[in-house]
């Protein structure tokens, strides 16, 4: 046994320690040393300088703008819902009536213009910073860019050096809230290297809500991201999970005490749907208590689930993954001629995985959930869909295929529909029966099964005992998802 021995970072809590385990280089696999070589294609407007230009799209952003205004009223009136995109910053010179000032003063001094540079976009600055100096426009003539990245201080350019200088230096925290996924590494390592161009650091802020909470954060070093370069996994930083919001994310004022302590320019969160919804009223707070750090949302999602986002980081990953799988599937299922394989692959409300690996793989079959829902199909309904299929193919002499199925398709049909809502009135009449929700067994579904209608009773009764007894703790707990069945995992019925 010649592994080294990991390397271990504490953090103190108030039930002693928990530990984030360091990985290192020479613990890599082949594999995993193969990857660090690979260098991601940048696009074009990430190749050179850049600039966020404003989108005039009305309705874009949300379709009912007051429904903003009065969930995030600060957001609101400082002007900050509005859609904009990336694009290359210009090549040419800064226009000089871009630097007066909209009303002019009688008592305008002499570096009042410079106040007025200020106000610019970064963005103007940088180019500005990089136009011809002084003695080429007046002597030369040449209109030669100077593309050094900082200007020499002479007494001409002393101001602007000043305001370049808001680009070096910063601190940028990033933190993980949710689950893994891929890509998140990826986007650290973004985020260390963009940095190191212009002198700044990034501070890792570990556990997710409760390192906001506490504080706990360290310096990310090249040497701590070595071995994690194009990696998976999420030990870098820990994480935490998104039910662990409701418990700590209320303490907002504890996060901001963090955020000053640690002197943060702008703080960076990786999540998903219901994180990013947090992050909303996060930075609604900050806004309105004047806390002068950025919040920037990272949108990771392999459901792809999150309105005006074309696509979610992990959703692409996620879907070959499931493709490669399917489709060695299917050529098994046709090489036997006499293999029907059912695949449960996730999918929520929207089934985009199930979508997107149906036009990769064209499998004979795929139950979508939303139409399901739409169009009220019943269990009889789509277990005889089902089976004309395979009649079908089999009249065809064709006794194979593939069949999608998402994992949450019977939370869309219509009797676990009612079962749901019928469950909720017994809990409403009787919430004696509900008491102990943690500690239900199926002597204590007795009574809740005898109140059900003939029709719903038979369906319950047919479910697993597990499942029954998640159905009814989800009922008591009201969870996100309960009227849909989204927290409850059906993937054991028969």
């Amino acid at each position: 046994n010649n592994r080294p021995s990991p390397q271990v970072e504490r953090f103190k809590v108030q039930s002693g320690y928990f530990r984030l385990y360091r990985r290192k280089l020479s613990s890599l696999s082949p594999l995993q040393q193969l990857r660090l070589n690979y260098q991601p294609n940048l696009p074009q407007v990430l190749q050179g300088p850049n600039r966020l230009a404003e989108e005039h799209r009305k309705g874009r952003v949300c379709a009912d703008e007051d429904v903003l205004r009065r969930a995030l009223p600060c957001l609101a009136s400082a002007g900050h819902h509005k859609e904009v995109r990336l694009e290359p910053q210009p090549d040419q010179e800064l226009n000089v009536l871009h630097l007066l000032p909209d009303k002019p003063s009688r008592n305008m001094r002499k570096n009042d213009s410079w106040q007025t540079i200020a106000n610019q976009s970064e963005g103007n600055l940088v180019g500005l910073a990089e136009s011809p100096s002084d003695s080429d426009v007046g002597g030369t003539g040449k209109n030669k860019l100077d593309k050094s990245p900082m200007p020499e201080r002479t007494p001409s350019n002393s101001q602007l050096c000043r305001f370049e200088l808001k680009r070096f230096h910063q601190r940028i925290g990033i933190v993980l809230i949710g689950r893994a996924g891929p890509g998140v590494n990826n986007v650290i390592q973004g985020l260390y290297d963009h940095l190191q161009v212009w002198d700044g650091k990034v501070i890792c802020i570990a556990m997710g809500v409760a390192g906001l909470v506490h504080n706990f954060s360290f310096e990310l070093t090249e040497e701590l991201l070595a071995p994690h370069r194009n990696q998976g996994g999420c030990d870098l930083l820990g994480q935490s999970q998104p039910e662990d919001i409701p418990k700590l994310g209320h303490d907002l004022r504890a996060i901001s005490h963090t955020i000053s302590r640690l002197k943060l320019d702008g703080l960076v969160v990786w999540g998903g749907r219901n994180v990013h919804s947090w992050t909303a009223r996060l930075s609604e707070y900050f806004v309105e208590h004047k806390i002068r750090t950025c919040v920037i949302a990272v949108p990771a999602s392999v459901q792809s689930d999150l309105p005006l986002i074309e696509q979610t980081l992990g959703y692409d990953t996620a879907c070959k993954l499931y493709s490669s799988i399917i489709g060695n599937l299917a050529i098994q299922a046709a090489s036997a001629g006499m293999i029907w394989c059912f695949v449960r692959i996730p999918g929520r409300s929207i089934s985009h995985i199930a979508a997107e690996v149906a036009l990769m793989t064209h499998p004979h079959v795929v139950l979508m959930s939303a139409d399901t829902g739409n169009e009220q199909l019943g269990l009889t309904d789509v277990t005889q869909m089902i089976c004309n299929i395979i009649e079908l193919r089999s009249r065809q002499n064709c006794n194979f295929g593939v069949i999608l199925i998402p994992d949450q398709l019977l939370t869309s049909v219509f009797e676990m529909k009612q079962l749901f809502i019928e469950i909720r009135e017994i809990k409403d009449a009787c919430p004696d029966l509900f008491e102990s929700p943690s500690t239900l067994t199926w002597k204590d579904l007795i009574p809740i099964l005898n109140m059900l209608p003939p029709l719903t009773r038979a369906l319950f009764q047919s479910l697993p005992e597990r499942i029954r007894v998640q159905i009814c703790q989800a009922v008591v707990e009201g969870g996100a998802g309960t009227r849909q069945g989204g927290t409850i995992d059906l993937g054991t019925v028969a």
